[in-house]
């Protein structure tokens, strides 16, 4: 399923112009294993840390910044000042990405509101805007997070991590 992905974000980035290089491919490799919480770039960056030598924290920080541009990640503030990022759902190209994250594990739930849809043609009617994509993060804490219940999830680096050959 993860080489189907790297497959349609290489196709996306083919059809606008870009590679996906080796250090692109590793950072979505990143992300992809780490899909069930929102990842920092600097957590990104510790996996790469002496071992892709050409790979640097502003490399990191631009290739999130595409792969946002891109609609192939989203970005997130999850933690004041402490932007994370998460993978966009590439296989189904909808705008609509709705999604509770608690702000005390960094779990996320992906939900659907039915109230969004009038919203957007009320926007589209009455502004005369066309909504081309959005992002609905709603923060805040799980019931198992309020209290002593929640254990903090803290990113876990894979021990080996190999830059694809594509």
């Amino acid at each position: 399923m993860m080489s189907e992905q790297i497959h349609i974000i290489k196709r996306k980035m083919f059809d606008q112009g870009y590679k996906l290089t080796p250090q692109r491919a590793a950072i979505i490799r990143v992300l992809l294993d780490h899909s069930d919480i929102p990842i920092s770039a600097e957590d990104i960056f510790m996996v790469f840390k002496g071992k892709l030598h050409k790979m640097g924290l502003a490399t990191v920080y631009r290739t999130l910044e595409l792969f946002c541009e891109m609609n192939i990640i989203h970005k997130v503030n999850v933690e004041a000042g402490m932007a994370r990022y998460t993978m966009s759902n590439i296989q189904n190209d909808s705008y609509s990405h709705e999604q509770l994250i608690c702000t005390a594990c960094g779990r996320k739930k992906k939900v659907k509101v039915d109230w969004v849809k009038p919203l957007e043609k009320r926007i589209e009617s009455e502004l005369g805007f066309t909504i081309t994509d959005y992002q609905l993060d709603i923060m805040g804490l799980f019931t198992t997070c309020s209290g002593k219940g929640c254990i903090k999830k803290k990113v876990s680096t894979p021990s080996r991590l190999s830059v694809p050959s594509l």
